[in-house]
């Protein structure tokens, strides 16, 4: 479950970081942060469906 999201992360973070964020670690961190409220968005709906 871990290896391939790793591996997609491995592979195309040098780009996004490079290109996207244009070097800045900062950015880095807010987009992980971003990234992990939308992580946390999605599983409200799940939780309220394990809950019936």
């Amino acid at each position: 479950m871990i290896v391939i999201p790793m591996l997609i992360q491995t592979l195309s973070f040098g780009f996004v970081f490079k290109n996207v964020l244009k070097n800045n670690p900062c950015s880095a961190i807010i987009l992980a942060g971003i990234l992990f409220l939308v992580a946390g968005l999605f599983v409200i709906p799940m939780r309220k469906s394990m809950t019936k």
